[in-house]
């Protein structure tokens, strides 16, 4: 080996790793500052070099001389096995060198030169040296070098080019969607497409045919007519010309010349993200036997039918001598292995969460008059309350965090936990009670260290009561206005969290129901600027017109979709008697296989409104009819639910800018169970009958 490779392969190999710069093909871009006019960057040197004004090309050059020295690439570059490379570079000398000359090595996986090219340099003048090459098997990376031998003479190097063909199109672009609609014009967005150079633009097509190039990811459509539909597509290009195939199609409606709808969609107001919708438990009550709590046709029903997106646990802590617990790890595995498995089988992004209704025993304390008593246990153990001794806080955290480890076992990153299940309550189950100001302080003393083991996991509460949180007479005095009065607190809880009752069991449900979830939004929501979920509410009647009953439950989910901004709804227990028939009770959904009326409407909204979707404006001139909409980006889906309130039917007309031409429509009312109707045509009549609620869904596939 001669002293000039053995002096750049030691530079070449001294800790630098290979760089696997993207670049574009038929360019020199292989070649960062391929002509030093930023001076060395990318480059190191050996011996006597400097940046010369004396280049073939810009201002700048390298000059080698007069001792021995060279340039070299402070780092490797990726090649393929098989691809024609060309290597090219501008050099000349000047005076007499006893060796000048220019190269390049073939490197495999650990470094070894499996080959080179090498190209003398003589000649006074600037002159273009061009090699072409197949990458010889093995190489998966290469690296110029150069030399000047002697103490004479010098070496001038400039404009080097690697180039190799590109033959890979980019990724098909996805996610379209449309924004600032008008009568006769709108922007069309895409995500963007990747490419094993780069994507240099995209193509926009409307009704097949290409209307122009985008260099980014938006492009405006203009010289439209209203209320019209229009076909929309999009294809990616990269520098070497090669195009990917055409996008799924976006079809997006114009504006009307007036606002002609009763049921008005307005795409352009953007709300919450939608997290999801679920339920807490198995196919029955924990108390219940093992053998009940599970069954695939159960598992397949919650997944791919009601379509859960969020599936609440208890995190028990052991039994002990004073309380025997209703469940453990080894009892629950097989139903979270089962959701996960079917969530699996369905590719649906189901989200595991649990909260803590008692800590175990040993980390609780007695209460007296308000106090917790340092040091002396709390007499009901887990159940009845007592606090948790804040002395306990990094036995608490490691606690939670082997709930944790149970989920991760099973291949689960759990969403979302909770510290405490309503910490206002003393109950005769599981409890632990919380004066105002210890729940900031617990956030602070141990949330702050379960969030730093475990920096993916949310931490969700204080799931209290929502009229205790939001009422007018009540809201200053509960746990999150503590929360929102602590800075650090704050930092250390991420959903704010309620639950839909007022008294621990009896719903909040009506008119009231919407001034709360405003008041909650306004005082602490939108001021902590955090999400808002309601996790628990149970209480109403399986009958469609209950007091209140399921069709109460479906306006109940509405109002806090479009008053509260909630991000995610979580009915209490799922399923209850499995297989029994003598009617759903009122805190489940279904009884195993058996569906109520509670369950229908909930699918109403569970199975169509996704995570990820976005809440968009929705307005209605009906009085008796509401409305709450959806678009999904990412799916290409429209949801949009109609609630028809009064005891006689209506018909309004649903429209807006943007939307699809059809909708499919499913409806649950007193005679219907989330049937399919048919199909409705965007801005005709929309039958809807008595005291109903109508899902309209299209695009894409709703799981």
């Amino acid at each position: 080996m001669t002293t000039k490779k053995r002096i750049s392969l030691a530079l070449a190999f001294c800790g630098i790793p290979f760089l696997m710069a993207p670049a574009y093909a038929q360019t020199c871009g292989l070649i960062s500052n391929s002509g030093f006019e930023t001076d060395m960057s990318g480059w190191s040197g050996s011996g006597p070099v400097s940046i010369v004004a004396d280049a073939h090309g810009g201002t700048k050059a390298v000059r080698v001389g007069t001792a021995q020295g060279g340039v070299n690439r402070s780092a490797a570059f990726a090649v393929t096995a098989g691809q024609s490379l060309t290597f090219q570079f501008w050099a000349k000398v000047s005076g007499s060198p006893s060796w000048a000359g220019v190269g390049l090595d073939f490197l495999d996986a650990a470094g070894a030169e499996i080959s080179e090219i090498n190209t003398p340099v003589t000649g006074s003048a600037y002159a273009l040296r061009t090699t072409m090459r197949a990458v010889p098997a093995g190489a998966v990376a290469a690296r110029i070098w150069t030399w000047k031998s002697g103490s004479t003479g010098y070496l001038f190097l400039d404009d080097f080019c690697v180039t190799v063909p590109d033959s890979q199109a980019p990724s098909i672009p996805m996610g379209l969607s449309s924004a600032t609609l008008t009568t006769n014009s709108f922007t069309l967005r895409w995500s963007a497409s990747t490419d094993n150079v780069a994507v240099t633009g995209y193509e926009v097509f409307r009704g097949g045919t290409s209307i122009g190039i985008a260099t980014g990811t938006t492009f405006n459509v203009t010289g439209l007519t209203p209320a019209t539909a229009y076909a929309m597509r999009v294809r990616a290009r990269d520098a070497a010309g090669n195009w990917s195939a055409q996008s799924a199609t976006l079809t997006v409606t114009t504006a009307g010349t007036s606002a002609s709808y009763d049921v008005t969609i307005n795409k352009s107001a953007r709300n919450q993200i939608i997290d999801g919708f679920g339920f807490f438990g198995a196919q029955n009550t924990w108390w219940s036997g093992a053998s009940s709590l599970w069954s695939d046709a159960w598992g397949d029903q919650v997944i791919s039918d009601l379509g859960i997106t969020i599936w609440r646990n208890e995190h028990y802590p052991p039994s002990d001598n004073l309380n025997q617990q209703d469940a453990n790890w080894a009892k629950q595995r097989p139903v979270v292995q089962g959701l996960k498995r079917k969530a699996d089988q369905y590719g649906v992004p189901l989200k595991f969460i649990f909260t803590v209704w008692s800590p175990p025993a040993s980390m609780k304390v007695r209460v007296t008059n308000n106090t917790r008593e340092i040091g002396v246990p709390h007499p009901g153990g887990t159940k009845q309350g007592g606090a948790l001794d804040p002395t306990k806080y990094p036995e608490f955290v490691a606690w939670m965090g082997s709930g944790i480890e149970n989920y991760r076992a099973e291949g689960i990153e759990p969403y979302a936990v909770s510290p405490q299940n309503e910490p206002f309550f003393v109950q005769g189950f599981n409890s632990c009670w919380y004066k105002q100001e210890w729940y900031p302080e617990m956030l602070i003393g141990a949330m702050s260290i379960l969030k730093a083991n475990y920096p993916n996991v949310k931490v969700f509460g204080s799931e209290g009561m929502l009229e205790m949180e939001a009422a007018d007479h009540n809201w200053q005095w509960f746990y999150h206005r503590q929360i929102l009065d602590s800075a650090q607190a704050r930092a250390n809880i991420d959903i704010l969290a309620v639950h839909g009752y007022s008294d621990g069991v009896a719903p909040t449900s009506g008119s009231t129901l919407g001034h709360l979830w405003q008041s909650h939004k306004q005082h602490f929501a939108d001021p902590m600027n955090k999400k808002q979920w309601m996790t628990e509410t149970s209480g109403y009647q399986d009958a469609w017109n209950g007091s209140p009953g399921a069709f109460a439950l479906g306006l109940d989910i509405l109002s806090a979709l479009n008053n509260g901004n909630v991000a995610g709804w979580v009915w209490w227990q799922g399923s209850e008697n499995p297989g029994s028939t003598a009617g759903v009770g009122e805190f489940a959904l279904m009884n195993g296989l058996v569906k109520g009326k509670k369950y229908y409407v909930s699918k109403q909204f569970y199975r169509y409104i996704r995570p990820g979707a976005v809440r968009v404006g929705a307005t209605s001139t009906n009085n008796n009819v509401f409305v709450s909409a959806y678009e999904h980006p990412g799916a290409g889906t429209h949801t949009i639910v109609v609630a028809n309130t009064s005891t006689s039917a209506q018909t309004v007309t649903v429209g807006g800018a943007g939307l699809p031409a059809t909708f499919t429509m499913y409806r649950t009312s007193a005679s219907d169970n989330a049937a399919n109707v048919g199909d409705y045509a965007t801005g005709t009549p929309l039958a809807l009958p008595a005291r109903s609620i109508v899902t309209l869904q299209a695009g894409g596939t709703p799981l």
